[in-house]
């Protein structure tokens, strides 16, 4: 990919703290760059990558979150937290800048209620969680 310097740095970072967004301009790689990342991370967990740029509303968010986990019966945020429960796993969340008040929070609920799971974010603005 030739951004080792980049992947090593994320990848520390994800380690240390489990969720980390990254934040640049359109069209600077952040989703290829959270893809080879959580390739790497994912040992024996689900991989979960949600596409966020045609979510219009944050009231849809949790719904197209839990669309992507692939579980029929997964509904809202609580839903989510029991489907993934102490698995360990990542979940990409692509996308966010036009819901970051939104991913910020379901982030920070998921996080806690979900210990092994790790979350990595792209976003034109930070996340602040």
């Amino acid at each position: 990919m030739g951004r080792d310097r980049e992947l090593t740095g994320v990848l520390t970072a994800v380690r240390s703290g489990r969720s980390v967004t990254l934040v640049g301009e359109g069209g600077v790689g952040k989703t290829r760059l959270s893809a080879c990342v959580a390739e790497h991370l994912v040992v024996d967990g689900p991989l979960w990558f949600v596409e966020l740029a045609p979510v219009s509303d944050a009231g849809d968010l949790v719904g197209t979150v839990a669309a992507q986990l692939g579980a029929s019966l997964v509904t809202g945020q609580r839903g989510i937290e029991a489907f993934i429960n102490d698995r360990a796993a990542v979940l990409v969340l692509d996308n966010c800048e036009h819901l970051v008040d939104a991913v910020a929070e379901f982030v920070d609920t998921l996080l806690g209620a979900c210990p092994a799971l790790v979350v990595l974010a792209t976003s034109r603005e930070p996340l602040g969680i």
